[in-house]
């Protein structure tokens, strides 16, 4: 994700949270693809490099590695403080995933 493509990736299915990752890192780390995929359809995920100080700046992040959990209807994200473990991670964003039903109800 970069700063020209960050309005539609957050305002394209509004009822989904979507997980940031900053980073300073190149490609997509092991873990980010696992909780990718964990969460498929509950969850959209995007990488945010470093490099574009537009977002960092937007989103107030000082360090990297930083996910935040970014929700169309809320002004401030929700900012993971712990340890980058994947099951650490999990039960943070799986907070976010149960709020979202896809199919929009019951099966």
């Amino acid at each position: 994700m970069t700063s020209e493509n960050e309005a539609t990736f957050i305002s394209e299915s509004p009822s989904v949270p979507k997980v940031l990752l900053f980073t300073d890192k190149k490609g997509i780390p092991i873990i980010y693809k696992g909780l990718s995929l964990t969460f498929e359809k509950k969850l959209f995920f995007g990488i945010v490099r470093s490099t574009d100080k537009d977002l960092l700046d937007k989103y107030k992040v000082k360090n990297t590695p930083s996910i935040l959990v970014v929700k169309a209807n809320e002004k401030k994200p929700q900012v993971y403080k712990g340890s980058i473990k994947f099951n650490e991670i999990f039960e943070f964003l799986n907070i976010y995933s149960e709020a979202f039903v896809a199919g929009g109800g019951s099966s």
